[in-house]
């Protein structure tokens, strides 16, 4: 997971607190429904999941993109911490995303050795859909991803497999 600051001028990504961050650009149609999907699956734990977001634009310092970017954060009264990308670390992510499938290929590939090439034949890629759903656990590193907006099923099946996965604090 890339170091970036956050809006609340802390890191967003705290090592040792496992997080669901929601990678989008800003004014997505399909961000504000992700977000609502991610309130219904929050309210209905008993331990909500940290939330962080991070607004993917080419140039991280382009001045007016980055006021457009306040301007949105306020009109959606998003209230979790924020960071803003350029294309440098944005590319990093995904390359990360991309060995996480690679290493599940070869892994289940290793699970059926009967397949000649079952590492061609199975399909999870990282296709970089905005928005981005990534489970990351306290290291870091990324567990589940979802891409595009997901049914509330489909949040609710990986919230739950990550929280089974890790561990972390709810901050009061």
């Amino acid at each position: 997971m890339p170091d970036l600051p956050a809006s609340d001028g802390e890191r967003l990504f705290r090592p040792g607190n496992p997080m669901l961050i929601i990678v989008s650009r800003i004014n997505h149609d399909g961000f504000p429904k992700v977000l609502r999907v991610v309130s219904e699956v929050q309210e209905a734990r008993e331990a909500p999941v940290p939330v962080g977001v991070i607004f993917y634009q080419y140039d991280a310092q382009d001045s007016a993109r980055l006021v457009q970017t306040r301007k949105y954060v306020e009109t959606l009264g998003l209230e979790c911490p924020w960071a803003v990308v350029g294309r440098k670390p944005y590319v990093a992510l995904t390359q990360i995303l991309m060995e996480r499938d690679g290493a599940v290929k070869k892994a289940l590939a290793k699970a059926d050795p009967k397949a000649a090439d079952a590492e061609e034949n199975i399909s999870i890629s990282f296709f970089n859909y905005f928005p981005i759903s990534i489970y990351f656990d306290g290291a870091g590193a990324p567990l589940y991803v979802v891409e595009g907006v997901p049914a509330t099923w489909q949040l609710v099946d990986a919230t739950e497999k990550f929280a089974a996965a890790v561990e972390w604090t709810v901050e009061e």
